[in-house]
C-alpha cells in the first residue's frame, strides 16, 4: 500500500511538471512566431518603459496576452492587446509582479 502511494505521488508530480513544461514550450513557440508583432506595440502607452524581453502567453487573430519584463528584470506585467485596423492596441494590463513584493501576482507559466 505504501509503494502505491509513492507511485501515485510521483505520477502527480510528473504530470504537473509535464503540464508546466508544455506551457512554457507553447509560450516559446508563440513568441518565436508572433513576438516581433509586439516590438513597438507597447510604445503606444507612455507609462511603459523599454522591456528587457517579452513572451507571448496567448495569441489569436484578434487578441493577445504578452508578458513584458522590466529592463532591470525586477518587475513585469501581462499586457493584453486587441487588433484594431491591422494594429495591436493595448486594451488592458495585469497581473503584475515585482521583486520588491509590491505587486506579487503569479504569471503562468513563467511564475515570475
Amino acid at each position: 500500500m505504501k509503494k502505491r502511494g509513492i507511485w501515485i505521488l510521483c505520477a502527480v508530480v510528473l504530470l504537473c511538471l509535464a503540464a508546466w513544461g508544455l506551457s512554457i514550450l507553447r509560450c516559446e513557440i508563440l513568441t518565436a512566431r508572433h513576438g516581433s508583432e509586439f516590438d513597438n506595440a507597447w510604445k503606444r502607452d507612455t507609462m511603459l518603459i523599454d522591456p528587457a524581453y517579452w513572451k507571448v502567453l496567448d495569441y489569436s487573430e484578434s487578441a493577445a496576452s504578452v508578458y513584458f519584463v522590466a529592463p532591470d528584470k525586477k518587475g513585469g506585467a501581462v499586457l493584453r492587446f486587441e487588433k484594431q485596423e491591422g494594429n495591436w492596441v493595448l486594451s488592458d494590463w495585469g497581473p503584475y509582479w515585482s521583486a520588491t513584493g509590491s505587486a506579487d501576482d503569479i504569471i503562468w507559466p513563467y511564475i515570475r
